[in-house]
């Protein structure tokens, strides 16, 4: 009996042990948490007008080369690091040239296996200089044991923001809308950063997001839209304070879209969203997303009554070096 429970007990162990671990090291967010600042600067010059841009950059492994490789069945998760640094460059001028006061980045990794263990986070902030820069997770597991023939592994992933101007508070909010044990420790946890600047007029409340996509019916997505436009009815104050939302909504932004085949993960805003007081900001030159062969535009803002928007365009990068094209507003509060 024991030589035959010897083998089992070797076979069985090893994988219930690493289950423990992943286990006992899930990452579990409080509700509100400071976010993790690289760098703090004074400059407190303002100006007529700001610019602000949102560019999910994909963990600078979802370039065009890597896409055409998807759809032809030869792609593997892990690409090598050459690429990832060469979208990583490239981005990064991008984000240079276009010289915005905000900027809100989506699936920015750090050391993630997926990426070929680059610290991006670490590279955006060293070479965009003189801008203060926080981060929090939206991603953070230890180890991703799927697909099983070739692991995503570890994946440690978030939003970035970066401001010319020091931020008054900077909070990461976990948001509604996640998996349940087990399947938490494989999963985003999903969150914004909200950040307060202290203009000339009024305080400015700028927020990074980037809601789920393919969670079954929609679900996570609806209750993290939710969540995020609770607190901005909440915190408007027209006389004190202006809000601008930011990033990779996963929802049509643009209601023309719908009048073309999309996804079936694809929906335009919640009916409700309508009936308030913010209204969805989108770029009328171009798309901001490539799918399937497909683009349409989910990226923009969302903002405040008292936020008056000059200008919304997006930067056609042709999907080169993301599946997402930066997206730049002018306003003024």
């Amino acid at each position: 009996m024991i030589y035959i429970l010897i083998p089992v007990f070797i076979v069985i162990f090893p994988p219930l042990l690493f289950f423990l671990y992943l286990a006992l090291t899930e990452y579990k967010p409080k509700d509100v948490e400071e976010t993790i600042r690289y760098r703090k600067t004074r400059d407190n010059n303002h100006y007529a007008s700001y610019n602000i841009v949102s560019y999910n950059i994909g963990y600078c492994a979802n370039d065009r080369i890597t896409k055409k490789r998807n759809q032809s069945n030869k792609y593997s998760i892990k690409i090598d690091s050459e690429t990832v640094y060469d979208n990583l460059i490239a981005m990064t001028n991008i984000l240079k040239d276009a010289d915005c006061e905000f900027s809100l980045l989506q699936e920015v990794d750090q050391a993630s296996s997926r990426s070929g263990k680059i610290d991006q986070i670490e590279y955006l902030t060293s070479e965009i200089k003189d801008m203060n820069s926080s981060f929090a997770y939206n991603f953070n597991a230890k180890y991703i044991p799927f697909p099983l023939s070739h692991p995503v592994g570890g994946t440690y992933s978030g939003l970035l923001t970066l401001s010319k101007f020091p931020a008054l508070s900077s909070k990461r909010y976990q948001l509604d809308g996640k998996e349940s044990f087990p399947k938490s420790m494989f999963f985003l946890k999903r969150c914004m950063v909200v950040e307060e600047y202290q203009l000339p007029k009024k305080k400015l409340i700028v927020i990074n997001i980037h809601f789920s996509s393919f969670d079954k019916d929609n679900l996570f997505r609806t209750e993290q839209f939710f969540h995020v436009l609770r607190f901005i009815e909440k915190n408007y104050d027209g006389r004190k304070n202006a809000i601008i939302i930011g990033g990779d909504f996963n929802y049509l932004l643009n209601k023309d879209d719908l009048k073309m085949e999309t996804p079936n993960w694809l929906e335009r805003l919640p009916e409700e969203f309508y009936a308030t007081k913010f209204k969805p900001v989108y770029p009328t030159n171009g798309h901001t997303m490539s799918s399937g062969g497909q683009e349409f535009t989910i990226d923009g803002f969302i903002v405040s009554p008292n936020v008056k928007v000059q200008q919304c365009k997006i930067i056609d990068d042709k999907y080169i070096h993301s599946n997402h094209n930066p997206v730049i507003m002018n306003f003024t509060v």
